[in-house]
């Protein structure tokens, strides 16, 4: 259990890697990014094969369906949540510009929803983390890879827009520090909470393979596909073979 914790903290601390990142070279092209964030969906897309395989011949599919609705759910409340608080902070960033100009403090408010935002969806990649450990380790291992590779670019995204408003550069990486955290948190409260049983594990998988279907269908792919459809797919192709090689 100390090996998976120590794992999952290495998974949230690749935000860190995109931070520096950005502190070395800048953003990265767009056609970079496509690639890159294809490859992270195309490894996901995999991975959720193989949660819903192990879950279906550990339990039902009931109670696998259940998991999956759950996670698919506990995310899109998640980001409506994080949406509201950034789309106040931005009203409130535009009333500070027509009072006062450019309001430095309010681009900070707006980073910091941003941090947020990662905050709360490490959460469940940690129970996903859990999830995946309570049945195969191998699965567990997977999860691990992917979800730092899902990272990187959140670390990119956070770190650019925190510059632009001149947050200080060790200010960033307290911030990302503490926001890899939650990453082993979730995978802490998942192997205190969710009790070794058949259905119980089944249904954690489910709820995985959930969060990380609404993480592809709806972060990745399109943010890809935004940048480059080209090297989106290359990226997709390139993560769906490296993970078929691997198994």
């Amino acid at each position: 259990m100390d090996q998976i914790l120590i794992m999952s903290l290495l998974a949230g601390l690749a935000t860190i890697i995109g931070c520096l990142i950005v502190f070395a070279i800048g953003i990265p092209s767009r056609q970079f990014m496509a690639g890159y964030l294809g490859l992270a969906a195309g490894i996901m897309a995999i991975l959720v094969v193989d949660l819903l395989s192990h879950a279906l011949q550990i339990e039902g599919s009931w109670f696998v369906l259940r998991g999956i609705l759950v996670g698919i759910l506990f995310m899109v409340i998640i980001s409506y949540g994080v949406d509201m608080l950034a789309n106040q902070g931005i009203r409130k960033r535009r009333m500070g510009k027509k009072n006062t100009g450019q309001n430095n403090s309010e681009f900070v408010k707006i980073g910091w929803t941003m941090v947020l935002g990662i905050a709360m969806h490490n959460i469940p990649e940690g129970l996903a983390i859990a999830a995946g450990e309570a049945a195969n380790h191998q699965l567990g291992l997977a999860l691990i890879f992917a979800i730092a590779l899902h990272n990187i670019p959140e670390g990119i995204g956070v770190t650019a827009p925190l510059l632009k408003s001149r947050t200080g550069k060790l200010s960033i990486i307290t911030l990302l520090l503490l926001v890899s955290l939650c990453v082993p948190l979730g995978t802490w409260i998942g192997t205190h909470w969710i009790e070794p049983t058949d259905t119980m594990i089944a249904t954690s998988l489910g709820f995985a393979a959930g969060a990380m279907v609404y993480i592809v269908a709806f972060h990745l792919l399109p943010s890809a596909f935004r940048q480059s459809p080209i090297y989106a797919q290359f990226g997709i192709f390139l993560g769906v073979l490296i993970l078929s090689i691997a198994h």
